[in-house]
């Protein structure tokens, strides 16, 4: 990853979520499926209905573009690990995991005069990231059944204990424009390794049902989704060094030390988070269905307090994060009617609207995407299982800083099951 953006706070924050969620726009609240892991509500872990292993990964192409000039990178990281446990018919269900939270990586620099002939090139670069170990639990609660006694009104809780750690390096360099003088370079790292708890809710509401002898054939619902993350004091260790060096061809070589401070003890202030978000579903008398939805995710980052040495969050540049995502998807038929490859096949559209909690010489910065995606059933595997792939096309409009983004994302993952239920007591031998 190479982003410009990347340079303030922890870097640009990763939008959490599995392939499904990706390709619809980032919608991840209301979502609960049999059969994906979605770790942004852990309420909706008791939807699962077997062991699921998941994992994917996201790579793509990044154009930067400022005045005449253009750039253009290729990256990739893994999206995400995860396992959920489920015993049949138990109301309890179990996640672990673990995703990116922040990814950091940038270069570039600028030219200034100094006096007559003498000049300077200040070059800024970093990399590196924080990620988000994930360990959860959820709970069911049947409050009701539909009058035809075939549909569940139920309630939902959840909780996520997440281990937030990693480390993010920047480096500031002046570069002269004679070797008669010696260049400076200054490095900074920040260590960050604490918890942080997220809970969750989840509601689904029977609306219109159709039944046949004991058996639903169709119907309406309609899903309701709540996340908060709790703000909470974040340690960190920060490390920073000041020297001069010259160059030898092109290696640089050290000089003098200025200054040096060493795994200085600090912390920040991670401010609370909240998501919601509503969709509704309906099921055809096939087995498949469409679900359209709308997700709201906030969190304020100007108001944020930390130790001095924590430089590389800057206050005076963040501000409250906001995202916006709408999606829709549309499965033919179920898996155990569908007549055709493509009638299995699940297919995916969404939208976003993403104010980054940046704004740069009073400019809010701004993200915008569109993506898609689809399903496609392992059939050969006798489960549930799936391969999923999503694309986005997204830009980030730097208006008067000059800078402008654009990103093409690929993600691709597997939602893997077993070939026989797990923790499945048999009868008889």
């Amino acid at each position: 990853m190479n982003s410009p953006f990347s340079r303030f706070g922890l870097g640009l924050y990763q939008d959490p979520g599995s392939v499904r969620h990706f390709s619809m726009g980032g919608v991840v609240t209301p979502l609960a499926d049999p059969s994906v892991i979605n770790i942004s509500n852990p309420a909706t872990y008791t939807y699962l209905t077997e062991t699921v292993f998941q994992v994917s990964g996201k790579g793509g192409l990044t154009q930067v573009e400022s005045g005449e000039l253009s750039s253009r990178y290729l990256s990739g990281n893994l999206q995400e690990v995860m396992i959920g446990f489920k015993k049949l018919g138990s109301p309890w269900a179990f996640v672990a995991g673990i995703t990116p939270f922040s990814i950091t990586g940038y270069q570039f620099e600028e030219e200034q005069a100094v006096f007559d002939s003498l000049s300077a090139r200040y070059r800024y670069s970093g990399e590196g990231g924080t990620n988000r170990l994930v360990l959860g639990t959820g709970r069911s609660f049947e409050l009701g059944r539909d009058s035809g006694d075939v549909a569940v009104q139920r309630l939902s809780v959840g909780v996520n204990v997440n281990y937030l750690f990693g480390s993010v390096d920047h480096s500031r360099r002046i570069i002269y424009s004679t070797n008669s003088l010696n260049h400076t370079r200054f490095t900074n790292t920040l260590k960050v390794a604490d918890f942080f708890f997220d809970i969750g809710l989840h509601y689904v509401l029977p609306l219109k049902i159709r039944s046949e002898n004991q058996k639903m054939t169709s119907g309406h619902f309609l899903h309701a989704g709540l996340d908060v993350a709790i703000g909470t004091r974040i340690n960190t260790r920060f490390s920073e060094l000041g020297e001069s060096f010259y160059y030898l061809t092109t290696v640089e070589f050290p000089l003098d030390t200025s200054y040096f401070r060493e795994d200085v003890r600090g912390g920040f202030d991670m401010p609370a988070r909240l998501s919601a978000g509503l969709s509704y579903y309906y099921q055809n008398r096939r087995g498949g269905g469409v679900t359209l939805a709308a997700d709201y995710r906030s969190q304020n980052w100007s108001n944020i307090t930390g130790t001095p040495e924590v430089s590389a969050l800057t206050p005076a540049v963040l501000r409250a994060y906001r995202n916006i995502s709408i999606g829709a998807e549309f499965l033919p038929e179920g898996l155990d009617k569908a007549g055709g490859f493509f009638k299995r096949m699940t297919y995916r559209a969404g939208v976003r609207q993403t104010n980054l909690n940046l704004i740069l010489r009073d400019v809010p910065i701004v993200q915008y995407g569109v993506s898609m995606g689809l399903s496609i059933p392992l059939i050969a595997s006798k489960s549930a299982s799936r391969f999923h792939i999503g694309v986005e096309y997204s830009a980030i409009r730097g208006g008067d800083t000059g800078v402008d983004q654009y990103n093409t994302t690929l993600q691709v993952g597997f939602t893997l099951h077993p070939f026989e239920r797990w923790f499945f007591q048999r009868k008889y031998d």
